[in-house]
């Protein structure tokens, strides 16, 4: 054939594109956390979707088909956000992290900070309270506590009405990971407040273990 009578090849045409390789690695770590024990394979879609771009249920489906994923239906994911709190997800769960963080992990020293998450809303409610703000915003807000090990991973959290106080969250968060485990000495340090207390010498780390262990015992 001559080259004047060659049909020109068209150019590649990209019909579609996947992180497959992304939502692998996230749903093998989910599996290696032991959290597959839910058998529950839309909770898990929905846990790697939020990992990946927190949003919307209704765009939580774009999320998964971006990682080359069929999502269930967006009344499917409703309905199993509905049943993951009505079956106790949370405390499986972190049952489930006790178990790994015993197994890989330290739970020896555990550890606990305190943050907030504000809501563009104009109202309160029962949860939802203006409150203390590092951001001085005025929004209401809710106060989540996080319990972990020595290595920073989660072993309890803890939801509280945005008006409470920091500090009156760590002994009902602390009590309610004891009793889960049936544990009896637990010793723990509040970053933001224990941590400078004892750096600028106020309390010395016996004082403020025993003092831990008479509040935690209580």
């Amino acid at each position: 054939m001559w080259a004047s009578e060659r049909t020109a090849v068209a150019g590649p045409r990209v019909v579609g594109t996947a992180s497959r390789v992304l939502y692998e690695t996230l749903a093998g770590v989910f599996a290696s956390l032991g959290f597959d024990a839910l058998g529950d394979e839309v909770f898990r879609d929905l846990v790697i979707a939020r990992l990946v771009e927190p949003t919307s249920i209704l765009d939580t489906g774009r999320v998964l088909v971006d990682l080359g994923v069929t999502p269930a239906s967006e009344k499917t994911m409703r309905r199993t956000l509905l049943r993951a709190q009505r079956d106790g997800h949370r405390d499986r769960l972190a049952g489930l992290c006790f178990t790994h963080a015993q197994a890989s992990g330290d739970v020896s020293l555990c550890l606990y900070d305190v943050t907030t998450l504000y809501f563009e809303a104009e109202n309160e409610d029962d949860l939802r309270k203006v409150g203390y703000s590092k951001e001085r915003r005025v929004d209401p807000q809710i106060v989540v506590g996080l319990l972990v090990d020595r290595y920073g991973f989660p072993l309890e959290i803890g939801c509280y009405a945005g008006n409470k106080a920091e500090t009156a969250t760590i002994l009902p968060i602390v009590r309610q990971f004891k009793a889960r485990h049936g544990l009896e000495n637990l010793v723990g340090d509040e970053w933001s407040r224990v941590l400078s207390s004892r750096e600028r010498g106020h309390i010395s780390a016996q004082d403020q273990r025993s003092r831990w262990r008479r509040a935690t015992a209580a």
